[in-house]
């Protein structure tokens, strides 16, 4: 699996521990949008992003992309980026 693209305005995500079951995903994109342009909020469930730093030893890993979700910079500097 090259992505894994999760739109949490489709599904009440609480947290995202379940990504370590896609250890060899090369990017995961983590999202907050409607169907159109304008239908563009911020998601703000609490501590949802918490365990985002297990993706981080994923070896085929390259890229975390965060929109519209409300993460601080500690959980924005776990992301990798490339």
């Amino acid at each position: 699996m090259n992505f894994l693209s999760i739109n949490f305005k489709d599904y009440h995500v609480k947290d995202v521990s379940d990504l370590e079951y896609f250890k060899n995903v090369e990017t995961i994109i983590l999202t907050y949008m409607g169907d159109n342009e304008e239908d563009i909020g911020m998601y703000d469930e609490e501590h949802v992003l918490d365990n985002l730093n297990k993706v981080r030893d994923f070896n085929k890993l390259r890229r975390v992309q965060l929109y519209h979700l409300n993460a601080d910079k500690s959980v924005k500097n776990e992301c990798p980026r490339q």
